[in-house]
């Protein structure tokens, strides 16, 4: 599968959080994906979708707004976005 960034906006500041982006899936008809965020801690990476902010029992919550059912399927798409946010960095700068 062929999945693009089209857009990033680095966020500064955030302890874990390093930026938001936009991706393009050209296999499902350019299906596009606005505000998918990128996280590092330390050298673990990993990428969610959108989601929706609420609080529960007084802590911050986040529930996303599209989902995988399986782990598998969710590990690998992971994989190929962040192959695509090495090379939009690899093209763009970081």
């Amino acid at each position: 599968m062929t999945i693009e960034v089209i857009k990033y906006h680095k966020i500064n500041g955030s302890t874990f959080m390093m930026g938001k982006f936009s991706l393009k899936i050209p296999k499902w008809g350019n299906f596009i994906i606005h505000d998918m965020s990128y996280f590092q801690k330390g050298h673990q990476r990993w990428v969610s979708f959108p989601s929706k902010q609420f609080e529960k029992d007084g802590e911050k919550k986040y529930m996303p707004y599209n989902k995988f059912e399986d782990d598998k399927t969710l590990k690998a798409f992971q994989e190929q976005v962040l192959k695509a946010l090495d090379e939009y960095f690899k093209l763009n700068g970081n």
